[in-house]
């Protein structure tokens, strides 16, 4: 997917576990990413997901 400014969206889910502030940290560090999006629960308090119909789900 490809924002209005042109930037990438990429869906990532790993097959095994991972440190999710390891990969957060990792994934900043590459040349060119502007921003990233790991829920890692420690921060988040709330998701919102789009779905492709323009309905959402919010998850508490």
């Amino acid at each position: 997917m490809v924002t209005d400014n042109g930037n990438y969206i990429i869906d990532y889910m790993p097959r095994a576990r991972v440190n999710v502030e390891d990969l957060e940290r990792v994934i900043k560090e590459l040349p060119g990413v502007v921003e990233v999006g790991v829920f890692s629960g420690k921060r988040v308090s709330r998701v919102i997901i789009g779905r492709v119909d323009g309905s959402t789900v919010t998850m508490d």
